[in-house]
């Protein structure tokens, strides 16, 4: 897909999965939330600014035409006329430009429990690996995008809480009640310290899969 998408020559996208897309948009419509507190809103602009931060200081990301939501259900994996199999993505609505770490986090944060005290199962981080490992057999990933994900894990947790933030005039204000704020306080800050480990991104995949342009 990524292979792909280099060569787009399209009009220009609707969005950037830039940090402002990611981290700082979604946080001003969390704190505009009615269940929002004055107590918890000075703790997730701290999360915030600080998870920005972290990621601003790293160097050597890469840039890629994001799925933007390829989080392991929005796509079909169906045999190959010609043998080995091909994945068939859907559903592009958060398409653009953005990070490969990111791209990459989404599968993983779909993985991880998130509540206060998830931890990947030997399950989930088995899932990863091959994940992984299948990706790079097909396109090399360098060190500092491996290194990044799990900020971007906590990136894409920002960006989903937004989309209940959106709906309070829809669902009501219990799209995001006060209780489940101040666990999300808990969760991202013990995210920060999260570390996953690189996988098999040096092994060859299981089976080969083909990329269609």
């Amino acid at each position: 897909m990524h292979h792909a998408a280099s060569s787009f020559a399209g009009p220009p996208s609707r969005y950037t999965l830039n940090l402002d897309y990611l981290i700082s948009q979604p946080l001003a419509r969390v704190l505009q939330a009615p269940t929002m507190t004055d107590e918890l809103r000075p703790q997730f602009e701290d999360i915030a600014q600080r998870l920005r931060l972290r990621i601003e200081a790293m160097k050597g990301l890469t840039h890629v035409v994001c799925h933007g939501d390829a989080h392991g259900s929005n796509n079909f994996i169906t045999g190959a006329a010609q043998g080995g199999k091909v994945a068939a993505f859907f559903d592009f609505d958060e398409c653009g430009p953005g990070y490969l770490a990111y791209e990459l986090a989404v599968y993983p944060w779909s993985l991880h429990p998130r509540h206060v005290d998830g931890q990947m199962s030997d399950k989930a981080l088995a899932r990863w690996a091959r994940f992984l490992a299948a990706y790079c057999a097909v396109r090399a990933v360098g060190e500092p995008d491996i290194q990044a994900v799990p900020a971007f894990m906590a990136a894409r947790q920002i960006w989903l809480m937004e989309e209940y933030a959106g709906r309070v005039p829809v669902w009501g204000s219990q799209a995001v009640p006060t209780a489940s704020l101040r666990r999300q306080v808990t969760m991202l800050t013990a995210w920060e310290s999260m570390a996953l480990p690189g996988g098999m991104r040096n092994a060859a995949a299981p089976e080969a899969f083909a990329i269609r342009e």
